[in-house]
């Protein structure tokens, strides 16, 4: 599945100035002086201090409340974690807890984005979240091979009236060339509380939906 990678510990060690209980090598403050920097220190000041790469080349990425964030989008993280991942293993692990999630992931082909379990992993959608949204989707017809697992997906119905949003959404439905085949797989993923469907593929190739 596009070259995924089993992941190992976070990085600790005197780059990791600060720590979460149990030890998880997660940046909670600045990034200290370091005249050899690994290239993630360059976006450190851009973006939330809450994802992780790993030196296999996959991500971990955690929710922004347990940085004192409680109403931030945790799916720009996501998303970024991804994005970096396409190119570098393909894995994105979600830690446990409860996501606040505002926006779409758009998942680029070949990546496995993988929770720690259904009700222990949580993308809940925020309230009064864009009308029409897919929680997860492709970015075009043409990516495929992206793995779904182990995360419950919660629509956040009570908060979000008067709306169409869905869980899932892969479409792969242009006519052509072998590419457009979808072959996703969504597997162990509970899908609830949504306005519109929890569960949509589009297009032709052998997808696997199973324990959904």
């Amino acid at each position: 599945m596009g070259g995924e990678a089993i992941v190992s510990e976070p990085q600790t060690g005197p780059r990791s100035p600060s720590y979460l209980p149990g030890g998880a090598g997660y940046f909670t403050g600045s990034a200290p002086v370091d005249t050899d920097p690994p290239p993630w220190w360059a976006w450190w000041n851009i973006k939330p201090a809450v994802y992780q790469p790993i030196a296999d080349g996959s991500w971990l990425v955690m929710p922004k409340v347990q940085f004192g964030d409680a109403t931030g989008d945790d799916m720009v993280n996501i998303n970024y974690a991804a994005e970096q991942a396409a190119s570098s293993g393909g894995l994105v692990r979600i830690a446990p807890g409860v996501f606040n999630i505002a926006t779409s992931l758009v998942a680029p082909s070949g990546t496995c984005i993988r929770g720690s379990g259904e009700q222990v992993t949580m993308l809940k959608l925020a309230p009064n979240s864009p009308a029409l949204m897919n929680m997860i989707t492709n970015g075009s017809t043409n990516e495929n091979m992206i793995t779904i697992s182990d995360m419950t997906l919660d629509g956040n119905r009570a908060n979000n009236a008067g709306t169409w949003q869905c869980g899932i959404v892969l479409q792969n439905a242009v006519a052509g060339p072998l590419y457009t085949d979808g072959r996703h797989t969504v597997t162990r993923v509970m899908i609830q509380n949504f306005t519109g469907d929890g569960l949509v593929q589009t297009g032709r190739g052998g997808s696997h939906f199973t324990d959904i």
